[in-house]
């Protein structure tokens, strides 16, 4: 099975509302947007420099409710640690790695991806890379087995 790379986009309004409503702090220039259609543990907390930081925003009305910190002296939350994921419901993530913050991901019911209008990626091929895909193309064999 091949895994597919998850889209690092740069926010448009949309992507921007949803980071905003779930950390205002958010001034990025990138996110991830990952579709996920199991369970997450959502479950966040300093451990060893690392931390990750929950959000659910609702789509319809890109209503926020952040998820407390948890750690081994709070009391659990019930179901924080297999959250199934519904549609209608993003889960958005931010992560500290040794302090420093990492790219925010936005986790996406697979029912809601086209919703939260993903911007399509802007490529702009020079006229190199151009001639190199035209002459490129006529040299692939046709008679190839299919990846998987």
């Amino acid at each position: 099975m091949r895994r597919t790379r998850n889209p690092y986009v740069k926010p448009d309004e949309t992507v921007r509302k949803i980071m905003h409503a779930a950390f205002p702090a958010f001034s990025g220039k990138q996110v991830e947007i990952r579709p996920h259609a199991g369970k997450m543990n959502l479950t966040g907390y300093w451990d060893e420099g690392s931390k990750q930081e929950f959000a659910f925003v609702r789509l319809p009305d890109l209503k926020a409710a952040s998820i407390p910190t948890q750690s081994p002296y709070d009391p659990p939350i019930a179901g924080l640690k297999d959250y199934q994921m519904v549609p209608g419901v993003l889960v958005v993530e931010w992560t500290y790695v040794r302090g420093k913050r990492m790219t925010p991901r936005i986790h996406v019911h697979p029912d809601n991806m086209n919703q939260i209008a993903l911007p399509a990626p802007k490529i702009e091929l020079t006229f190199i890379q151009a001639i190199v895909l035209f002459m490129s193309r006529h040299y692939i064999s046709s008679a190839r087995f299919p990846e998987f």
